[in-house]
C-alpha cells in the first residue's frame, strides 16, 4: 500500500509501520488510534481474508481452472488445521469447517423438498436464483444491466418471508409481480408484510385492495401510517429473509411502481447478508421497529381498507376531511416520551404519594393525549373499585383547546359520546350529564353555584391545561373548591404568567417532563438549523455577568453603540442562512426594550417588515403575532415578552441578538419556533456569539440539544455534534467556535476550578459550604466530584479545609471513595430507604427479613468490593464479620454527610415503580431495579458473580438463566457491526443474540428453543452502554422474565423473545432500533 496523506481506517501490518516510520516527522502528522473492542473481530477477520484473498489469488494464477480452486481449497484446509492445532487447549475445532474433498470444486446451490413435486419441476425450481447470486451486493442503476424488476421476481421465487416498505404502490408497478406474489404465498410457510402511507396520495387504492385480496391466499399483512404531517415515510426497500440465513434486500429509490422498477433513472443497493450482514441486520431490525410503530395502523379488515381510501382520496383533495365529531376514527397509540411520562406519573401516586401532578411539554408533544391515557388507566381502577365511571373536569382558558382535548379523549377512550363542553357560545347537552366535563376557567368562575351543589368531592380527576396561563386567583379557585383524588396541570413552562411559580401548587414538584430532545427524536417538533454567527462588533468578555444574566443596561449601551456595524452583520447572516430574508417568519430576542425598538426600526429603514413588541405594547402582542402568522411582517422583535405564553406555529426563524439569560429561557425561547406548521421543513436559528465572560455558560445549553452523548460538549462541538436530535443540525463559524470553546474550557468544573470553587463558596455565595449547597448552587451532577478528586471529602480538603476522620492518603480511604461512586446507580426504593435507616441507626445492621439482609450483603460488596478475609488482608484489617465492616462507618464522619446527600439525591430522582418477584426458590429481585452483575448474582444466588459478565449465566440447580445485554458493545459510541444484535422490538418484544458458539442443536440452543416446555426460566438484564459519561461501569436493568418466541440461524442463533412485562419507555428510547 503506497502511503499518501488522507484519511485511512486500516490495520497497521509490519510493513506499513515500517513506512509510517520513514515519513518525516517535521512533514506529517500521523494519527492512529485504539481498535474497538466492538469492532475488532470484525476488522482482524476482514484483514486475514483480504490477505488470504490476495495470496489465493496470486499463487494459483497459472493453473488451469479445475487445478487452480484444488489448490486454493489445499491452502483454506491447511489454514483451518493450523488454527486446530495452536489453539488446541482451547478446544477450538476447525475439522467440521474443512472443505470437502468430495465436493471442493462445487459450493451447494440448493435443497428442495421432492414431496409434492414432479422430477421436471424439480429441477424448473432449482434454476430459480437471482442472477446477481447470494453473496456478492450488487448496484442496480437503471441502465442496460439486469432489470430490477427481474431480479425482484427471483427473489420472491426463493424467499421464506417477504417484507416491502415504500412511500407509495402503484398498480401498474405491483401487477409486474403480481402473479409471483400469489405463487409465493402457496408455499406453507410464506408470509408477506407490506408498509407503505397515505402520503400525497400517491398509492393507487387499487393497489392496495389487490394486495387486500392475496390474504384469501396466504399469510399477508398490511400496515400503513395516516398521519402523514408527522410520519413521513420516504424509505423503499424490498426485504426477502431465507430460513438458512441467506438474505437479501434492495435498499435505494424505488417506490413499486412500473417506472422506478423498469425504465427510472433510479438506484437501488441490493444487499446480501454473507457480504454485508449488518446491513441486513439494521434494515430487518429498523422494518421491525416501524411495523411495531403506533404510527402504522393495521389494513386488516373491510372497514380499514375503506378508510385507507378514502385517507388517500382526500390527499388528493376528493373527499372532506372528518368533521370534529367523528375524529374518534382517528387511533392514538402510546408513543415511548407518553409512555415514560406515564410511568413517572405512576411512581408519584404509589410511591411519593402525590396525587398533585404538574407535566411540562412543549406545546405540540402529546399533553393532552398524555392525560387522556392518564384517565383512562384512572378510569379502570374507578370501575374496578366504585363500580362506575370516573367524574373528570377539564380545564382550559380557550374553547378551541378544549374541543381539541374532547377530541383526544373521546379518540383514546373509543367513545365517540365522551364528555361535554361548556364555554360562553356552548352549553352541556340536556339529556347529558357533566360527569366528563371540558370547561373554560371563565365559565367555571360565572357558575361555581352549579359546582358547590356537586360537592369538592364531586370530580375524581382534574385537569388544568396551559395552567401557567392562570391570572392571580382565578386558577387558585379550582384548588379551593375542589378536593379530587388526582389533580393534573399541563403546562410548556413551570412559570405563571403573573411572575409567580406554579409549583407550590403540585406539591412543589415537576412530575414528569418531556425533554426537548426526546420531542425532537419523536418527530412532535419542527427539526432545527442551529448557526452560530460571530459577533465581533462587540466584546462581552468585561461586561458585568452573574450566573448567565449580563447587566442589560450595560448590553444594550453597547449594541446601540455598535448598531450599524452590528446590523450589517445580522443582514450577512440573513443572506447567508436564509432562503429569503424578506419572505421568512422570523423573532429576533432582544437585550431589552430600546435594544428591541431600535432593531426593528433597523429593520423596516432597511427594506424588510418589522414590528417590535415589548412590556411598553404588550396589549399588541395578539396582533402582531397574527401578523407574523399571515406574512405581513416578517420580523418580530422582542424582548423577554415571547419567552412563554404565545404560539405561533409558523415561526421559521429564530434570531438571538443577545445571550440567553439562562438555560430555561433559551429553551423556551428556542421552543417558539419549534411548533410544526404546514409548510414548515425545519427551524432556522441564527445565533451571535461574541466573545462571552468566563461566568456564562455555553456548555449547558448545547447539552441541551445533544441529548444522549458521553463525550464532552467540547468533544461533540470539535467532531461535529453526532448525537443530535433526527433532523437536526448544528453549524459553527470557524471564530465563534473558538468562543465558544474558550467559554467552555474556562467554565468546566476540573479539579482546578472545583477546588477554587470550595475554598471560596461561603464568601462568594453566602450559603453554608454543604455538598446539597454546592451542587445546587452550580447546577452539578454529584458525580462530578466522584470523578475528580475522588469524594467531597477529599474536595474539601484540597481546598484547605480540615475534614475530621478523613486520612488522605490511606489506601483504605480510596476503596470506600470508590465504594460511594459505585451507589449511583441505585433506583430501588426499598433498598434506598435500607441505606437512610442504617445511617439514622449509626450503621447498625439489623434486617428485619431476608431482603434485608441482602441489602447489608449489597451495601458491603458495593462499598468493600472483597471478601472479608482478602478485605483484612489487604487493608490490614480485624474485622469478624460484614456487619462489624459495615458498623465501622460510624468511625468515618467524613463518610456521612456524602451518604446521606447521595441517598436523598436518588431518592428524589426516581421516576419508575419497581415490584418484586420471585424467580425460584425463594430468590427475588426488583422488576425494573438497577443493579450491578455482583447485585444480580447476589439477590438471585447470594453470593457476588465475579466473572466477565457475557451472554447468558446458568443456574442448573434452580433453573434459571440471567441474559446480561449491553445495546451499545462499542468502546466508543458507534458500532456498526453490533448495532443491531440486541434491540426492542416493541414494548413486548426482545431480539437477543445468543455467543457466536452457539448452534440450534447444542444444549443451551435446545434449552432456549424448549424453553416453555423445560421448565427454564429466562431474565432479561438490560443497559444502555457499559459506561456513563462519568467513566463509571453501569448497572443493568432488571426487564423481568421472557418466554422464547422464535429463533433463525446459529452461531450466533438469533432470538426473539415474548417479554411477561411491558419494556419501560426510558429503556425502550434507547433499546428500539430506530
Amino acid at each position: 500500500m503506497e502511503l499518501i496523506p488522507g484519511v485511512y481506517e486500516t490495520l497497521v501490518s509490519a510493513a506499513i509501520e515500517k513506512k509510517l516510520t520513514a515519513l518525516p516527522a517535521d512533514k506529517y502528522f500521523v494519527k492512529k488510534v485504539d481498535i474497538d473492542s466492538a469492532e475488532s473481530c470484525k476488522m482482524l477477520s476482514d484483514y486475514l481474508a483480504e490477505v488470504v484473498c490476495e495470496i489465493l489469488k496470486n499463487y494459483f494464477r497459472e493453473q488451469t481452472s479445475s487445478k487452480q480452486i484444488s489448490a486454493q481449497v489445499e491452502v483454506v484446509n491447511r489454514v483451518l488445521q493450523f488454527i486446530e492445532s495452536e489453539w488446541k487447549d482451547e478446544e477450538v475445532i476447525t475439522s467440521d469447517y474443512k472443505l470437502s474433498e468430495k465436493s471442493k470444486l462445487q459450493f451447494l446451490r440448493g435443497i428442495y423438498n421432492k414431496v409434492g413435486y414432479t422430477e421436471s419441476q424439480i429441477e424448473e425450481r432449482s434454476k430459480n436464483h437471482p442472477i446477481s447470486g447470494y453473496r456478492v451486493s450488487s448496484l442496480f442503476t437503471g441502465g442496460n444491466d439486469i432489470s430490477i424488476d427481474d431480479e425482484i421476481k427471483r427473489d420472491i421465487q426463493t424467499a421464506d418471508q417477504i417484507d416491502f416498505v415504500v412511500s407509495f404502490i402503484k398498480f401498474e408497478g405491483l401487477r409486474l409481480i403480481y402473479q409471483y406474489l400469489k405463487d409465493f404465498l402457496t408455499q406453507p410457510s410464506a408470509k408477506l408484510r407490506i408498509l407503505t402511507t397515505t402520503y400525497m396520495g400517491a398509492t393507487d387504492p387499487k393497489a392496495i385492495r389487490k394486495l387486500f385480496e392475496l390474504k384469501e391466499i396466504g399469510n399477508v399483512e398490511i400496515r400503513a401510517s395516516f398521519n402523514t404531517n408527522q410520519e413521513r415515510l420516504h424509505a423503499k426497500a424490498y426485504i426477502f429473509s431465507r430460513n438458512n440465513g441467506f438474505d437479501t434486500a434492495y435498499i435505494g429509490s424505488s417506490n413499486l411502481s412500473r417506472s422506478a422498477l423498469t425504465k427510472g433513472l433510479e438506484w437501488n443497493m441490493r444487499v446480501t447478508s454473507i457480504e454485508n450482514s449488518h446491513i441486513i441486520n439494521k434494515t430487518k431490525a429498523t422494518f421491525d421497529s416501524y411495523w411495531n410503530s403506533e404510527d402504522f395502523e393495521a389494513i386488516d379488515t373491510e372497514e380499514r381498507l375503506i378508510a385507507f381510501e378514502k385517507a388517500i382520496r382526500e390527499q388528493h383533495g376528493q373527499g372532506s376531511r372528518d368533521s370534529e365529531e367523528t375524529q374518534y376514527l382517528i387511533r392514538f397509540e402510546r408513543k415511548t416520551h407518553q409512555i415514560k411520562v406515564l410511568e413517572k406519573l405512576q411512581y408519584e401516586r404509589s410511591q411519593i404519594k402525590s396525587y398533585k401532578n404538574l407535566v411540562i411539554a412543549a406545546t405540540g408533544t402529546g399533553k393532552t393525549a398524555i392525560s387522556a391515557f392518564d384517565f383512562k388507566d384512572y378510569n379502570k381502577i374507578i370501575q374496578r373499585t366504585k363500580n362506575r365511571r370516573a367524574r373528570i373536569l377539564f380545564v382550559a382558558h380557550r374553547e378551541k383547546i378544549l374541543k381539541q382535548a374532547r377530541a383526544t379523549f373521546r379518540s383514546v377512550m373509543v367513545d365517540a359520546n365522551f364528555g361535554e363542553i361548556w364555554t360562553g357560545r356552548i352549553s352541556p347537552g340536556s339529556r347529558s350529564n357533566i360527569d366528563h366535563l371540558f370547561i373554560t376557567i371563565q365559565t367555571l368562575n360565572n357558575n361555581w353555584d352549579t359546582f358547590e351543589r356537586l360537592g369538592k368531592e364531586y370530580y375524581d380527576y382534574i385537569v388544568i391545561d396551559e395552567v401557567h396561563h392562570s391570572q392571580a386567583g382565578s386558577y387558585r379557585e379550582i384548588f379551593k373548591r375542589f378536593t379530587p383524588e388526582i389533580f393534573v396541570g399541563l403546562t410548556a413552562t413551570p412559570e405563571r404568567m403573573d411572575g409567580k411559580e406554579i409549583k407550590p401548587d403540585f406539591n412543589n414538584r415537576f412530575a414528569a417532563e418531556i425533554r426537548l430532545q426526546e420531542a425532537l427524536d419523536q418527530r412532535l417538533l419542527s427539526p432545527f438549523d442551529y448557526f452560530c454567527i460571530t459577533d465581533d462588533s462587540v466584546d462581552l468578555s468585561m461586561v458585568p455577568c452573574k450566573g448567565d444574566a449580563y447587566d442589560k443596561s450595560i448590553l444594550q449601551s453597547l449594541y446601540k453603540a455598535q448598531n450599524t456595524q452590528r446590523f450589517s452583520l445580522i443582514q450577512r447572516a440573513l443572506d447567508n442562512y436564509v432562503t429569503n430574508p424578506y419572505e421568512c417568519k422570523a423573532v429576533c430576542f432582544c437585550a431589552g426594550i430600546e435594544h428591541a425598538e431600535m432593531m426593528a426600526d433597523m429593520f423596516n429603514k432597511s427594506g424588510y417588515k418589522a414590528v417590535s413588541v415589548t412590556s411598553r405594547n404588550s396589549a399588541d402582542i395578539d396582533r402582531v403575532s397574527s401578523m407574523l402568522a399571515r406574512g405581513e411582517i416578517n420580523y418580530l422583535c422582542v424582548s423577554d415578552i415571547l419567552n412563554e405564553g404565545i404560539d405561533i406555529p409558523e415561526i421559521d426563524t429564530v434570531l438571538f441578538l443577545r445571550p440567553t439569560e439562562s438555560l430555561t429561557v433559551f429553551l423556551q425561547q428556542l421552543g417558539r419556533g419549534l411548533r410544526l406548521a404546514d409548510g414548515k421543513t425545519c427551524l432556522t436559528v441564527l445565533d451571535f456569539v461574541a466573545q462571552a465572560n468566563k461566568s456564562y455558560n455555553y456548555e449547558r445549553r448545547f447539552r441541551a440539544l445533544v441529548g444522549k452523548s458521553m463525550k464532552s460538549i467540547s468533544h461533540e462541538i470539535q467532531t461535529g455534534f453526532k448525537f443530535l436530535p433526527r433532523g437536526c443540525s448544528i453549524t459553527m463559524e470557524r471564530q465563534a467556535q473558538e468562543y465558544i470553546l474558550q467559554n467552555i474550557k474556562n467554565a468546566i468544573f476540573n479539579k482546578r476550578r472545583l477546588i477554587q470553587e470550595v475554598a471560596g463558596f461561603e464568601h462568594n455565595t453566602g450559603l453554608n459550604l454543604s455538598l446539597r449547597n454546592f451542587l445546587e448552587n452550580f447546577s452539578l451532577d454529584i458525580r462530578t466530584v466522584y470523578k475528580t478528586p475522588g469524594s467531597w471529602a477529599r474536595l474539601k480538603q484540597l481546598a484547605g479545609i480540615t475534614v475530621p476522620t478523613f486520612n488522605p492518603n490511606s489506601k483504605y480511604t480510596e476503596l470506600l471513595e470508590g465504594g460511594l461512586a459505585r451507589l449511583y446507580h441505585i433506583n430501588s426504593y426499598d433498598y434506598l430507604n435500607f441505606l437512610k435507616t442504617l445511617l439514622n441507626n449509626n450503621f447498625t445492621v439489623s434486617p428485619k427479613n431476608d431482603r434485608e439482609r441482602k441489602f447489608a450483603k449489597i451495601f458491603y460488596y458495593t462499598m468493600w468490593l472483597n471478601p472479608l478475609d482478602k478485605l483484612n488482608k489487604e487493608y490490614a484489617k480485624s474485622f469478624n464479620s460484614i456487619e462489624d465492616v459495615i458498623t465501622s462507618l460510624k468511625d468515618q464522619a467524613w463518610i456521612v454527610e456524602e451518604l446521606q446527600t447521595l441517598i436523598d439525591i436518588k431518592i428524589e430522582s426516581l421516576s419508575k415503580t419497581t415490584r418484586w418477584f420471585d424467580v425460584a426458590d425463594g430468590s427475588e429481585i426488583e422488576l425494573y431495579g438497577c443493579y450491578s452483575a455482583d447485585e444480580i448474582h447476589l439477590l438471585l444466588e447470594d453470593k457476588p458473580g465475579r466473572w466477565q459478565v457475557l451472554g447468558t449465566q446458568y443456574n442448573k440447580d434452580k433453573k434459571f438463566a440471567m441474559v446480561f445485554v449491553t445495546l451499545n458493545k462499542s468502546d466508543k459510541e458507534y458500532s456498526p457491526s453490533t448495532l443491531y444484535e440486541d434491540y426492542a422490538i416493541s414494548q413486548s418484544q426482545f431480539h437477543w443474540q445468543s455467543m457466536n458458539k452457539i448452534q440450534e442443536q447444542s444444549e443451551e440452543g435446545q434449552r432456549i428453543i424448549n424453553q416453555k416446555e423445560n421448565g427454564w426460566k429466562y431474565i432479561l438484564f438490560v443497559r444502555d452502554s457499559k459506561t456513563d459519561e462519568f467513566g463509571n461501569t453501569n448497572g443493568y436493568y432488571c426487564l423481568g422474565m421472557m418466554e422464547f418466541n422464535s429463533s433463525h440461524g446459529e452461531c450466533p442463533m438469533n432470538v426473539v423473545w415474548d417479554m411477561h412485562e411491558p419494556i419501560p419507555g426510558f429503556i425502550l428510547e434507547s433499546a428500539k432500533a430506530v
